[in-house]
């Protein structure tokens, strides 16, 4: 949210910029020409997104069992593994990270469980689920739109040369349709893969979920099983 809007100040002040002539256009008109094409907004938008998005650290409190839990000293592994449920209750809401294995993984589905359980009576637990592949597809979408955008304004908007006005033309089309079936494509397999982890959860078993120990044949955790 952060960085939407601070992207989006910035783009609209890149604008005013270059209306008041503050800011240089990048590709001069011809004398005949009163269009004048930037990129300003494209550019500061995109960089002042990502650089937010990147570097604003929330001030939220986040739990991630695998960096606050020692992995090391097992001694301090332990303590943390006996606390997780303390760690849980005291959490206000839980971020899921789901990608098509999440309902394979037995600590996953351990999590996921105690948090529900911890909740006070009435209380709804706050799961939010973000699957990953969707990462992929958000990112696409913004290098296809940034592409056809940048294209567009270095596009001269008259000139004698149509077929090179033509050529670009066609080569924005053949990008957006490319880049946005990519996405319906990934949207797709990742709604699939979640109907598929629906009849997963629907047959749920210890039996047929998999965890470290078992696939280390138990040799680091010395015969103990996570089941």
């Amino acid at each position: 949210t952060a960085a939407l809007l601070i992207a989006s100040i910035g783009a609209v002040l890149a604008s005013v910029l270059f209306s008041f002539e503050i800011l240089p256009a990048l590709t001069q008109p011809k004398q005949d020409d009163s269009n004048f094409q930037c990129i300003w907004t494209n550019l500061v938008g995109l960089v002042s997104y990502c650089v937010v998005l990147l570097f604003w650290r929330s001030s939220a409190d986040v739990f991630l069992d695998v960096l606050c839990i020692d992995q090391e000293f097992q001694p301090r592994k332990a303590d943390g593994l006996l606390s997780i449920g303390a760690f849980l209750k005291n959490s206000d809401t839980m971020l899921v990270l789901w990608d098509g294995t999440y309902c394979d993984r037995l600590w996953c589905m351990f999590e996921i469980a105690g948090f529900a359980r911890s909740r006070s009576p009435g209380e709804e637990p706050r799961l939010l689920i973000r699957p990953t592949e969707l990462s992929v597809c958000y990112f696409s979408q913004a290098l296809t739109v940034l592409f056809v955008t940048i294209v567009s304004d270095f596009l001269p908007l008259t000139g004698d040369d149509e077929g090179v006005i033509w050529t670009f033309q066609a080569l924005n089309a053949l990008v957006f349709c490319a880049g946005f079936y990519a996405n319906i494509a990934i949207y797709r397999d990742c709604f699939r893969s979640m109907e598929a982890d629906g009849d997963k959860l629907a047959r749920f078993s210890l039996d047929n979920v998999s965890c470290f120990c078992c696939e280390d044949n138990h040799q680091r955790s010395r015969g103990l099983c996570d089941r």
